[in-house]
């Protein structure tokens, strides 16, 4: 699956057609993109960001399950690290063309060489779901994704049914509020309510 037919597989799947879960790969190397499309292609749909620009257009463009992060970005105003702080809100003055991108919980992935530069825990502190180091073997990759994207379902699903919750006891508390309302100003008007109380 080559390069361009990834960004093709953008479009809306026919009816009846498998939906692969979507990632977005922020990679500016040709062969990193080429081998992860290789490990990957055949059961994700995968598209790629190679600079700090194109990022922001497919991740405001479309809905991604998942990112997969490179730290260095040749040419790009900001690298993965600054990218992932961007989408956890956490970046201080962003470059204008992405001032407008909102914070995101997407799950995003650093896969890197630079392990003496940055420890799993810097990445994490930055907003990283997880790291791993290069060269990365098929199987520990398509699992690790697979794991993020599982958790990273379930807990978005709790968080909705917790928000229906909410709104659900926040409705009722309305209700119940409404009709005491109501009886009480009923019990307030009606005259007789003063005459069987003298």
């Amino acid at each position: 699956m080559s390069a361009s037919t990834a960004h093709n597989a953008e479009a809306e799947p026919s009816l009846g057609a498998e939906v692969f879960p979507r990632i977005l790969y922020v990679e500016d190397n040709d062969t990193s993109y080429e081998v992860a499309e290789g490990m990957l292609g055949d059961t994700f749909n995968l598209t790629r960001a190679s600079q700090a620009e194109e990022f922001v257009e497919r991740i405001t463009a479309s809905k991604f399950d998942l990112v997969l992060m490179d730290i260095e970005l040749v040419d790009s105003a900001l690298d993965g690290i600054g990218l992932t702080r961007l989408m956890r809100g956490k970046l201080e003055s962003p470059p204008s063309f992405a001032r407008e991108i909102e914070s995101a919980s997407i799950p995003i992935l650093f896969i890197t060489s630079h392990t003496a530069l940055y420890s799993n825990e810097t990445l994490r502190h930055h907003g990283a779901d997880g790291v791993l180091h290069k060269p990365v073997n098929p199987d520990e990759l398509a699992s690790y994704v697979n794991s993020m994207l599982s958790v990273h379902k379930h807990a978005t699903t709790a968080a909705q049914e917790r928000q229906a919750k909410t709104e659900t006891d926040l409705r009722i508390e309305m209700e119940l509020k409404v009709k005491l309302f109501a009886n009480a100003a009923h019990h307030l008007n009606n005259p007789l309510n003063h005459i069987h109380g003298s």
